[in-house]
């Protein structure tokens, strides 16, 4: 069962029965109501007094049929408006497609960017693998990420390297453009489990901190706090794992 975000067409679709924390499907860049869905997240962040945004695509809900996604009625029209022919879902269309997608979703970047920076917050977002798609092949959800027009229109203040510790190829080339246009890099290591369940995670962090140093990498992300933190309930938070701060700081 699909439903739309407006409740108008089927151009956005979400599967029905999944939990409410899991976002279902993959909102259309094309679609006004997408705009709209992302920016209010955008407002209740930055509302909250937040210091930054970090957008992150690859999630737990994400779609992988991606050779059927974007085909929805406002893509279609935006692309026949754009190139004077139908969008089919053939190579022939594929990088007009990709490439249409891909600019629908830097210039909700640029609107995000500006808000968050207006506010005094730093904006950044996930690089991915996935995102690297060689010429000829159909990107992720059909969606030319653009991540080095990111880093050079200063879109970006920084941007988060994430399911890419295995890939020291991607990460290199990440590391590099970024460096060159003074954006800084956060890694994103799955650390999670670690944290709550192993012994040895002191030693497991203090070698992901020498790797970050050693490629030049400018900070860590911690991922999934609430593995090694917990709120009172009161505005105040505590780290459930002694000597945290220790290994953090290096000492």
């Amino acid at each position: 069962t699909y439903q739309a975000l407006d409740g108008l067409d089927l151009g956005l679709a979400f599967m029905r029965g999944r939990p409410e924390y899991i976002s279902s499907g993959a909102p259309s860049p094309a679609h006004p109501a997408t705009i709209q869905f992302w920016d209010d997240w955008i407002t209740e962040a930055l509302d909250a007094g937040v210091d930054g945004i970090d957008l992150r695509i690859i999630n737990h809900g994400r779609i992988l049929d991606w050779a059927n996604y974007g085909f929805g009625p406002h893509e279609r029209r935006e692309f026949e408006t754009r190139f004077g022919h139908p969008l089919r879902p053939d190579a022939a269309c594929r990088e007009q497609h990709t490439g249409m997608l891909g600019d629908m979703h830097t210039d909700f970047l640029r609107h995000a960017a500006g808000r968050v920076h207006a506010a005094g917050g730093k904006f950044q977002h996930h690089v991915s693998i996935p995102m690297f798609a060689a010429p000829g092949f159909r990107p992720m959800l059909n969606i030319k990420w653009d991540w080095r027009r990111w880093i050079e229109e200063g879109i970006v203040d920084a941007i988060t390297l994430k399911n890419m510790d295995q890939s020291p190829g991607y990460l290199d080339e990440a590391i590099a453009h970024a460096d060159a246009y003074g954006v800084e890099t956060m890694l994103c290591p799955y650390l999670n489990c670690v944290f709550s369940a192993s012994d040895s995670w002191a030693d497991q962090l203090r070698e992901v901190i020498r790797g970050v140093t050693a490629r030049g990498i400018h900070g860590l992300v911690l991922y999934e706090s609430a593995s090694f933190v917990q709120a009172d309930g009161h505005g105040d938070i505590k780290c459930m794992l002694p000597g945290m701060k220790n290994v953090l700081s290096g000492a």
